[in-house]
């Protein structure tokens, strides 16, 4: 996701879990608030906010304390994206307007239409509204974890951020007025999360 590319505007926004991966944060229901959201340096964004005290919430308030449900997925809305691809991988000239991917045939016989690696083909958010977050088992980035407030490792996790003053959002190529560059975020407790 880009630097700029997240922006919020309306607080709170639900803080949602979600119990079995069912994929899309399907059967995802409501057990807080988040009231709060920041940008601090290197691009962290840092979110407090409330449990519910419903049945729901206390088993995933539960899951969070013994760190086995504490990842934190976005929930967007006027999403904007690039799909980005190696350059090698394209053949020809964008003269036309058409990218043409290398072709190659496969020991079966069939036409490779792209070979493409994990580092190959990216797709680049450049624009996102922040409309909740999901406490998931699988955080959406390998560092967007929620702790509960007075937990070591959100102690641990403050104490590793960038000092220094927040980086200014750098505009994203639709000309969005983002805020967040959620590569490595973490979310804080106030109240119970």
């Amino acid at each position: 996701i880009n630097h700029g590319a997240l922006r919020w505007d309306i607080l709170p926004v639900p803080l949602r879990f979600v119990s079995a991966d069912v994929g899309a944060h399907d059967g995802a229901v409501v057990v807080g608030n988040i009231e709060t959201i920041e940008r601090r340096p290197g691009g962290v964004l840092w979110a407090t906010g409330e449990y519910d005290d419903g049945p729901i919430a206390q088993e995933a308030i539960r899951l969070l304390g013994k760190h086995m449900m504490n990842g934190v997925s976005m929930d967007l809305d006027d999403v904007s994206f690039e799909v980005r691809v190696a350059q090698e991988l394209v053949e020809g000239g964008e003269d036309d307007g058409v990218v043409m991917l290398a072709q190659e045939t496969s020991d079966d016989g069939k036409v490779v239409v792209a070979k493409i690696a994990s580092d190959d083909e990216v797709m680049v958010t450049t624009g996102g509204r922040v409309r909740a977050a999901t406490q998931v088992a699988v955080p959406a980035f390998a560092r967007a974890n929620i702790y509960l407030e007075g937990d070591e490792a959100l102690t641990a996790a403050a104490e590793d951020m960038p000092e220094g003053e927040p980086e200014p959002p750098t505009p994203s190529a639709d000309g969005g007025d983002g805020d967040a560059l959620w590569e490595t975020i973490t979310g804080g407790g106030g109240g119970s999360a």
